[in-house]
């Protein structure tokens, strides 16, 4: 299993972190809409982290299966802060990149635990893509769109 560690201590560390879930999902082979999502779920999470003073650490993996592409974001900083955030993001409207719409994050994500720990708080996420056979849906309804 992959995994990476991003400290969270300033806005050059949130933008590593997003760029590191971004490559992830190119990497397991998510749709874009769905590199989209996980990449937009790490950055609004870890410029929290930032944000709220305490410091912290973006953790990203993958899960897959014979089924499912299944990346894991564990992101973990100080205080109540991050809980709060975590449960606004997830019923709010988060942009997750030009040109796509904003989403609601329990819409995307595959399960979601917030958590209390010794040294702070916990969010982890999972977001997942079913496998496809052959080609990807999602590609060929792109490319039947507008041809006769």
């Amino acid at each position: 299993m992959l995994e990476e560690r991003i400290k969270l201590e300033g806005d050059a560390d949130v933008v590593a972190a997003w760029r590191s879930g971004l490559a992830l999902g190119r990497r397991l082979g998510f749709e874009p809409f769905k590199q989209a999502c996980l990449s937009g779920a790490i950055l609004e999470l870890s410029r929290n982290v930032v944000e709220t003073g305490g410091g912290g650490c973006c953790v990203i993996s993958h899960e897959s299966d014979p089924r499912s592409l299944r990346a894991r974001v564990v992101i973990k900083g100080a205080g109540q802060d991050l809980l709060n955030s975590a449960k606004q993001k997830l019923n709010a409207d988060v942009n997750i990149g030009p040109s796509l719409p904003a989403v609601k994050l329990r819409q995307v994500v595959e399960s979601c635990d917030l958590g209390q720990e010794a040294d702070g708080a916990r969010v982890s996420l999972t977001i997942h893509q079913a496998r496809a056979a052959g080609r990807a849906p999602w590609r060929e309804a792109a490319g039947s769109r507008g041809r006769r």
